[in-house]
């Protein structure tokens, strides 16, 4: 079996409120040939429970548990050793993006032979009634 194009990255702590957004909008990308690689940085709440339930549907997902809380870039690097995409993505646990996120950013950089490609970022506060 080949390597994934694209490895996305999710730290999570404290976002399970948010997860199930963030896991559906990557579980639906346009680009399928990808890993989702969900690192829990010893989330007190309960993500955990929500990982569990999408690694049994979802194959492409990868979960690694830290049994201390480490910090983002610690998290991060966890994730990053083993990956095993063309590329690397980074998702926060209480993002959300596009269908076509990895797609959009796999095609740029092969395009332009880039190591880097940067989307832009919008705000929703998904609590806010107005």
């Amino acid at each position: 079996m080949s390597s994934p194009k694209v490895s996305i990255c999710v730290a999570i702590y404290n976002v399970e409120n948010e997860l199930r957004r963030c896991l559906d909008s990557l579980v639906c990308q346009t680009l399928k040939d990808i890993e989702i690689i969900l690192v829990n940085d010893a989330s007190p709440d309960n993500s955990e429970s929500i990982i569990l339930e999408y690694t049994k549907r979802e194959p492409r997902i990868v979960y690694v548990k830290h049994e201390k809380n480490k910090s983002l870039p610690q998290t991060r690097e966890t994730a990053i050793g083993i990956a095993k995409g063309e590329y690397i993505g980074f998702v926060d646990g209480d993002d959300e993006v596009t269908p076509d996120y990895a797609m959009t950013l796999y095609q740029i950089a092969q395009a332009t032979q880039a190591d880097i490609t940067i989307g832009q970022m919008r705000i929703h506060n998904y609590s806010d009634n107005t």
